[in-house]
């Protein structure tokens, strides 16, 4: 499931709520090297709000319930999301001029 993750799908809580939309995808590798992702160490960006109120958050992939052709819901309603430390960049992400090296396709990924 997690491996149809895609820039630009819509994200929303499991209560409906429209968080917007995945800005970027970053995906984590098992410690033996396999090429199945690391739902903990994967995770991607929504980019919230416009221009000068502009946020972002890091949503591990741990909280996706579903994703469809266009719509990524978590499994945490809107409230509990606000509450999660989500604005913080995970440690492990590279730091911002390494990020592209890091950014994959989904279709690389068979799960």
């Amino acid at each position: 499931m997690i491996a149809q993750l895609r820039e630009g799908l819509e994200v929303q809580s499991v209560d409906g709520v429209v968080l917007g939309k995945i800005n970027e995808v970053w995906w984590g590798s098992l410690p033996s090297g396999s090429v199945v992702p690391d739902v903990e160490e994967t995770c991607f960006s929504i980019k919230q709000g416009m221009l000068f109120g502009r946020t972002q958050i890091y949503v591990p992939c741990s909280a996706v319930a579903d994703v469809s052709e266009t719509v990524v819901t978590l499994n945490l309603d809107a409230e509990t999301i606000a509450t999660k430390p989500w604005s913080t960049r995970p440690a492990w992400l590279p730091i911002e001029a390494e990020v592209s090296s890091v950014k994959v396709q989904d279709s690389d990924y068979i799960v």
